[in-house]
């Protein structure tokens, strides 16, 4: 059965896309199955998997979601919402995403088990694979809420910023509410600070702040994933940083792959 990871933080603009992005190629590449599940309006995993119009996409699991929770789920195939992708040497299937979860967040309101939607769906797949990444959107309302019921852990991406480290103690009370009355089995992976400048102190402070409060109590990655450009190149070229090459970069010698590749490898030894 696969482990299911939620990548979730109510802030935008912390990593959670180009981490789900990256950790699930780096997985794929270490010879696990993955399923990656956009759950974000904005679409932007499903764009970086391939789609130029993320709003076009008619299979999306908004669509999928609001199928469940209008009609029986035993009608809905889950099947003919998965897409395949293969990039270069590296075999992931997703889920896509669009501007319809917005949809979704207010159907759930009045559904029946509207906190296991999610799960219900993934329930079906999730012998298929190894791994489920589940790339949320910014906000910590009921469909985050579903991926967190599905989730049998939660890898928070968070930005070297003052502002952002404040959101961590209601993100942290949130978490902790649904292992206690939803999903008793959610644990913390791990928080990954993403896009720090090592050469900018208030970077590096914010860093050792989070670490001397959360450290005992929940896992804070070593490394860091740094702030380079040609990690926002590689999103916008659809290709994730295990195969993607520019100028001064050679395929697959990104400094912040090895970055992701650690990260693959401590979420597999954590197994």
């Amino acid at each position: 059965m696969a482990k299911t990871i939620t990548i979730v933080n109510q802030k935008g603009g912390v990593g959670k896309t180009t981490t789900t992005f990256n950790l699930g190629a780096c997985l794929a590449q270490a010879g696990k199955k993955v399923l990656l599940v956009d759950m974000d309006q904005q679409g932007n995993l499903t764009y970086c998997m391939g789609h130029e119009s993320p709003d076009e996409v008619r299979a999306t699991i908004a669509q999928l979601m609001l199928q469940y929770i209008a009609v029986d789920e035993e009608e809905c195939r889950v099947d003919d919402y998965i897409f395949h992708r293969n990039i270069g040497n590296i075999a992931m299937d997703y889920m896509t995403c669009n501007v319809e979860m917005a949809s979704v967040e207010t159907a759930l309101v009045n559904a029946m088990q509207r906190e296991q939607i999610l799960k219900l769906i993934l329930d079906e797949v999730k012998e298929r694979y190894d791994y489920i990444l589940l790339d949320c959107g910014p906000s910590l309302g009921l469909t985050t809420m579903n991926a967190l019921v599905a989730a049998d852990s939660a890898l928070i991406p968070l930005k070297a910023e003052k502002l952002s480290s404040l959101g961590m103690e209601l993100l942290l009370k949130n978490i902790m509410r649904v292992k206690r009355r939803l999903n008793p089995s959610l644990d913390i992976e791990g928080i990954l600070f993403c896009a720090v400048n090592k050469t900018y102190n208030e970077d590096i402070k914010t860093v050792h702040e989070v670490k001397e409060r959360f450290e005992d109590a929940i896992n804070v990655y070593d490394f860091v994933v740094p702030a380079l450009t040609h990690v926002s190149h590689s999103v916008r070229d659809q290709q994730p940083l295990v195969v993607f090459s520019e100028s001064g970069i050679k395929k697959g010698e990104s400094p912040v792959a090895d970055i992701y590749n650690q990260l693959a490898q401590e979420v597999i030894e954590n197994e």
